[in-house]
């Protein structure tokens, strides 16, 4: 995929579909994003017309294209931006609103969905569905890959199936269920290439020295907030300092980079007292993963500055 500074509209349009936490359509949709995504065919306008009503026509018009799109329904009772309304509004010659169209009962709505569904040859995320999935992804739970990838793989594979895509917080969950037991593999392969001197000098991390207010831990999480000399001198000693603890020689067991960089975002996320709770293998693989991300952060930043 396209780096996200060099993505065309379109490009960037797909990969927040593929991304986005929950299904938000975009209030100001371009010329080109509404020609390729809401533009209906002559059987589409057929199917639309034989719903009730102006309204119902519209919002039929507007699911229709939502599932196709983004593999997912608009939620019940909200409507969509009056741009996106009112450009298949034109198509099916209705009048044009103010604002969007909501279904007046439940039921209505409960039957555009299972009409759209039979109509594209999709199917409902049920408990078949569900299963399908999780044994797909009990396979893949090995593979090293941190959670937002499964779940973005996983939107993907439902989209192939024609299924429709349960709430990105649903997806979260039943990736997190599959995959705990698979990261608990990842913290043993880390922490079985860390010497016992290691992992005490990453508890000793942990702790706040002696007329400080923080962990050595939580000072190296921070980022430098200028180029001063001040700045590089403490960088360059922290380089150091982190080659006397062994980061350049610390093997990861193979583990892959996304991973790696997944847990050192976890771990900085956490600050030195939840650390201390985490059992022995996780606190040492989250610190092993950022420790090396670190390192890599402060030679990036040491370069930077040396090519001002």
């Amino acid at each position: 995929m396209a780096a996200p500074d060099t993505m065309t509209p379109l490009e960037t349009n797909a990969a927040l579909r593929r991304r986005s936490p929950s299904l938000l359509l975009s209030e100001e949709p371009g010329r080109e994003e509404l020609a390729q995504f809401w533009t209906l065919s002559d059987r589409d306008r057929a199917e639309i017309t034989r719903c009730q009503g102006e309204a119902n026509q519209r919002r039929f018009a507007v699911q229709l294209c939502t599932l196709r799109t983004y593999g997912r329904f608009l939620p019940e009772a909200t409507p969509a931006p009056v741009a996106i309304t009112n450009y298949l509004a034109r198509q099916l010659d209705l009048s044009l609103v103010l604002f969007g169209d909501v279904p007046s009962r439940l039921a209505t709505e409960t039957g555009h969905r299972q009409r759209i569904l039979s109509y594209l040859g999709w199917q409902a995320f049920d408990e078949e569905a569900r299963t399908r999935l999780t044994q797909w992804l009990r396979q893949r739970a090995t593979d090293d890959l941190p959670p937002h990838v499964l779940v973005t793989r996983a939107e993907d594979l439902l989209r192939a199936w024609q299924i429709v895509m349960p709430t990105r917080l649903t997806l979260e969950e039943l990736v997190a269920s599959v995959t705990a037991r698979a990261q608990d593999d990842v913290y043993s392969r880390i922490v079985t290439g860390l010497p016992p001197a290691l992992q005490h000098a990453m508890d000793e991390l942990l702790q706040v020295p002696t007329g400080e207010r923080r962990s050595v831990l939580f000072q190296l999480k921070e980022y430098p907030p200028e180029a001063s000399n001040a700045v590089i001198l403490r960088y360059i000693d922290r380089y150091h300092f982190l080659q006397t603890l062994g980061v350049d020689t610390m093997a990861l067991s193979g583990v892959s980079p996304p991973m790696i960089r997944y847990l050192a975002d976890l771990a900085k996320r956490h600050d030195a007292h939840t650390f201390r709770r985490f059992p022995p293998e996780k606190r040492y693989a989250l610190t092993a993963c950022f420790l090396v991300e670190i390192q890599k952060t402060i030679l990036d930043h040491r370069s930077s500055v040396a090519e001002r």
